[in-house]
């Protein structure tokens, strides 16, 4: 019960910087407390949904729980939101090879890659070199780069 009304004041918010995450905070603690459940704090909202989104998916047949779907989508629309998305062959292809450019799929290490790309250019843009064949860079996974890179 808590997910889903957290997922709800996500997608009306698509927060994507900490006074945004202190705002849906604010807004969950209020339904909380009408409905007798306990308050959060922006953090351990932020980490949980973080945590969904990071999950893998299940080997052979198995799908992923609905409620890593649905964090998976309110990701998706907060990179369209903050205007980054995932590009592939047929994005960085010429005009006459868009229509026969396969459409593939993306992988952990592709995202990984693309990610370091992003921190790369970040870091030090004059000097930026593409490794990635797919970049993805979401805010969240550049975010994440940026702090561990600085910790280290």
């Amino acid at each position: 019960e808590d997910l889903g009304i957290l997922f709800e004041i996500l997608r009306r918010n698509l927060p994507l910087g900490q006074r945004a995450w202190s705002r849906c905070a604010d807004e969950f603690n209020e339904q909380a407390e009408q409905q007798g459940r306990p308050t959060r704090l922006a953090k351990s909202l932020e980490l949980k949904y973080k945590q969904l989104v990071k999950t893998t998916k299940p080997t052979g047949d198995a799908e992923l729980p609905r409620n890593v779907e649905e964090a998976l989508e309110i990701e998706e629309l907060m990179n369209d939101k903050a205007g980054t998305r995932d590009l592939n062959d047929s994005d960085i292809d010429s005009d006459s090879d868009k229509e026969n450019a396969p459409t593939r799929k993306k992988s952990k290490m592709k995202t990984f890659q693309a990610q370091a790309d992003a921190l790369s250019y970040v870091n030090s843009p004059s000097s930026y070199t593409l490794h990635s064949k797919h970049p993805k860079a979401t805010v969240t996974n550049i975010l994440n780069l940026t702090v561990k890179a600085s910790n280290a």
